[in-house]
């Protein structure tokens, strides 16, 4: 059997409403001033909705204008970042560029290197009148080697020559920092030695410089500053090249 006391709980209720209205309008419908105190109900009420209202706009205006704040911080924040990105998008696209310079860089010093060893072996290279203390190579040679040489290359062989001068061990990493010039570097080091410029030992990673050819010693720092000089400064008047010697020189 289906369950209807929540209808007819219904129709109570109604019924019984119905009655209340109707006793009030008789008791208060002769009552002269109920108009005046509905008025004065429904002002105050009125005035207590408007200040509640007000209250609300306030804190409501607060709270935006937190909610603005906090954006324009986070758009400055995104605008940081992008800028950033670019940078580094910048950054990539340079280095990338310069990319075939390096490879042109090693296969010129690879070329040099080859050339002097094939000569070495085929007995071109020697000077009889030599005490063989710079393994006989000529100056025209050597000159030859140094004016052909990379920006990075002279490097080296100028620190080379600072490192024997002052009898030190050394890294190449310690006035070399990036990763790609260092490998160039050591690549140049190992080449240069093997044609008899200078003569190194080597213990726990560091090298000796034992002997050093006497004519590179010489010329180094002339063929050096004349490559700095050489450099096409940037727009900003900037010369790279005279940058990255003073900071390699200081870390020697």
């Amino acid at each position: 059997m289906k369950d209807n006391s929540r209808v007819h709980f219904g129709y109570v209720v109604a019924f019984l409403i119905l009655i209340i209205i109707i006793i009030g309008t008789i008791r208060l419908g002769d009552d002269a001033n109920l108009v005046q105190y509905m008025s004065f109900a429904l002002t105050l009420t009125s005035l207590v909705l408007a200040l509640l209202a007000i209250v609300y706009a306030f804190f409501s205006n607060n709270q935006f204008s937190s909610n603005i704040n906090a954006l324009s911080g986070v758009t400055e924040e995104v605008k940081k970042a992008s800028k950033g990105l670019s940078n580094l998008s910048d950054n990539i696209t340079e280095s990338i560029n310069r990319i075939p310079k390096h490879l042109e860089d090693v296969k010129k010093e690879t070329q040099v290197a080859s050339e002097a060893i094939l000569q070495m072996k085929k007995g071109e290279s020697i000077n009889e009148e030599d005490d063989g203390t710079n393994k006989n190579l000529s100056d025209i040679q050597l000159d030859s080697y140094l004016k052909t040489g990379s920006f990075w290359g002279l490097i080296t062989l100028y620190a080379v020559n600072k490192y024997f001068e002052k009898k030190e061990w050394f890294e190449i990493k310690k006035f070399i920092d990036n990763n790609e010039n260092r490998e160039y570097a050591y690549g140049y080091f190992i080449s240069s030695s093997a044609i008899g410029i200078f003569e190194y030992s080597v213990k726990e990673n560091k090298f000796f410089i034992d002997r050093m050819n006497d004519y590179v010693a010489a010329q180094i720092d002339k063929v050096l500053q004349d490559t700095i000089d050489g450099y096409t400064t940037d727009d900003d008047g900037t010369n790279q090249y005279k940058k990255i010697f003073d900071e390699v020189n200081n870390k020697l």
